[in-house]
């Protein structure tokens, strides 16, 4: 897997080689989240916020080799991005209303007049 980025400022992506070898179900929610941060950094997190829920569930006990680094290192970006995106609610109100709009809007942009233009 290569690494992606587009980032913001210091934090590493959470692509690659930082996601440990039992968490990989979770790699194609954060490649989604990494895609979607310049346009909507707000679903960006949400997207991350499942990733790591998801992980808990997949190890509970951190006891994979890395999990417990890793997810120290999710919580850490978690808080600052809740922090950081939550004033971003565009006029939904709700996080889940913000997930719908967004994806109603990637559609509308990408996908319904053009079946070959992006991939959703």
């Amino acid at each position: 897997m290569e690494n992606s980025s587009g980032t913001k400022g210091d934090q590493a992506p959470m692509l690659s080689a930082s996601v440990p070898s039992s968490l990989v179900p979770i790699v194609p929610i954060l490649r989604v989240a990494e895609e979607i941060e310049k346009d909507n950094p707000r679903v960006a997190y949400l997207c991350r916020f499942y990733a790591y829920q998801t992980a808990r569930k997949i190890d509970p006990t951190y006891s994979g080799r890395g999990v417990g680094q890793f997810m120290t290192h999710m919580v850490d970006r978690l808080e600052k991005e809740e922090v950081e995106t939550e004033h971003i609610l565009s006029g939904s109100g709700t996080d889940p209303r913000e997930i719908q709009m967004y994806f109603h809007r990637f559609y509308l942009e990408n996908i319904a007049e053009d079946q070959n233009k992006k991939k959703p």
